[in-house]
């Protein structure tokens, strides 16, 4: 709160000197306000870095959830011989494994085109096949309504799309620039033979240019039979779906990599590393505002039990077996040549180290670090930032208690002044008129 000058207008020729009075006391007695909102800067500057710092570890945080993610189904990678052939999807509850498909047909779609019979159409966006306003439309015997916004060739194709019946509506021109002829085109969502129909009211409006087949395969030479399917995405094992894209055979190898696993280590590295630096920004020359708040040596030590871990048994025990080690300035570096050469010997050893937040291992020790440090209850920063907002709050109070003492004063002080500028200016008067009448006897005896 800014302390406000005295406002005090004299008649006597000692009211300046009043006023200077006024305002030397009211700045005095202001020194201790301008000391409280120094020190709420300082601690609205603390909240500000803790503020920063928060989100950097934040960012650790959601590094050390991201790793815990990278495991599992993502640790397995599947390739097929023949891509030409099959795409593979690797998913939750996937297994190592070899699986052979031999794609008998990779199936087709039924496809229809607008009758020759109708108008032709030069401008979907102002023409239609029909002047009929609404259109059913028959999927494999199902009925549903069809409603252009407008009666025009596009705005019929945007309805069938929106309709979810089953089927892709698409504008072609089959007449070419210098004769266009806009037709629409519907094809099946799914394979087979799907009956498509298109009625205005009056006629179908479609002609069928091909009626689709299934889709048909079989896995590892069994069964006998081929399976038959009306999509060409088709799971072939737990959690191992393909793309069907030819007829051939290919086989599809699902094996485990710490591909996902490294990737994510490096993300791990790149934010401890941040964070860390962030608590140096309040150590040195050049501290922040942080500088000796206990806060700093509590988040030193707890990225300290990080690095630290150690399991106590398995093929790897600590981050530094699997290629993260520890400067002397506490920063982690990344050997990814070390990291790929324990993931040679076995994936799993990797993964029993590493472990999960909710269970053991390396994610549950930083998972726990991450809970003491942001728990909204019992976390570092929640608690940091309440207890500073709370001594803001009554450095607040203590201010405005301060400037209502101040405020007090200089009016008192003010009001006192007026009655002696009121008192001086009086007797300056009299003085002046009894100088005056002096003055006037003096020169009517001398006269």
């Amino acid at each position: 709160m800014a302390t406000k000058s005295a406002t005090f207008t004299g008649t006597s020729q000692y009211s300046a000197d009043f006023t200077q009075i006024i305002n030397r006391a009211v700045a005095i007695a202001s020194l201790p306000i301008s000391q409280l909102n120094n020190q709420k800067n300082a601690m609205s500057s603390q909240s500000s870095a803790i503020k920063s710092m928060q989100d950097q570890f934040g960012k650790l945080g959601g590094a050390i959830t991201n790793l815990g993610s990278s495991l599992g189904a993502k640790t397995l990678e599947g390739t097929a011989d023949d891509s030409s052939i099959l795409k593979p999807t690797i998913n939750s509850g996937a297994l190592p494994g070899t699986y052979t498909v031999n794609v008998i047909s990779a199936g087709s779609r039924t496809q229809t085109l607008s009758k020759d019979s109708l108008a032709v159409v030069s401008d979907p966006y102002t023409q239609s096949i029909s002047t009929s306003s609404t259109f059913t439309l028959a999927v494999n015997g199902v009925d549903t309504a069809i409603s252009p916004a407008t009666n025009n060739l596009g705005d019929l194709a945007k309805a069938i799309n929106s309709s979810g019946a089953g089927v892709v509506a698409n504008i072609i021109n089959i007449g070419g620039s210098a004769s266009p002829d806009y037709r629409i085109s519907l094809q099946s969502a799914k394979l087979g033979a799907v009956a498509v129909a298109l009625n205005d009211g009056s006629q179908n409006v479609l002609d069928t240019l091909t009626t689709g087949t299934l889709a048909s395969y079989t896995i590892n030479g069994l069964p006998t039979r081929p399976i038959e399917s009306d999509l060409r995405r088709v799971t072939v094992g737990l959690g191992v779906t393909v793309d069907m894209i030819r007829s051939g055979t290919a086989t599809v190898t699902v094996q485990q990599t710490g591909d996902s696993i490294e990737e994510a280590l490096k993300g791990f590295v790149l934010s401890f590393n941040d964070a860390a630096g962030e608590i140096d920004k309040h150590h040195g020359a050049d501290a922040g505002a942080l500088k000796g708040n206990s806060l700093l040596s509590s988040l030193t030590q707890e990225l300290r039990n990080i690095t630290t871990f150690n399991s106590g048994s398995g093929v790897f025990a600590r981050l530094a077996d699997i290629g993260i080690t520890a400067d002397k300035n506490g920063r982690l570096q990344f050997d990814s040549e070390m990291f790929q050469s324990a993931s040679a010997n076995g994936i799993q050893g990797i993964l029993t180290m590493l472990g999960s937040e909710s269970a053991t291992g390396f994610l549950k020790t930083a998972a726990a670090v991450m809970n003491r440090l942001h728990d909204a209850s019992t976390g570092f920063f929640p608690g940091a930032l309440d207890r500073l907002t709370k001594q803001i709050s009554r450095q607040d109070d203590l201010i405005a208690e301060n400037q209502d003492r101040v405020d007090l004063m200089r009016d008192t002080l003010t009001a006192k002044m007026a009655v002696a500028d009121a008192l001086i200016a009086g007797l300056e008067q009299q003085a002046t008129f009894f100088n005056t009448m002096f003055s006037a006897q003096l020169n009517a005896k001398n006269g």
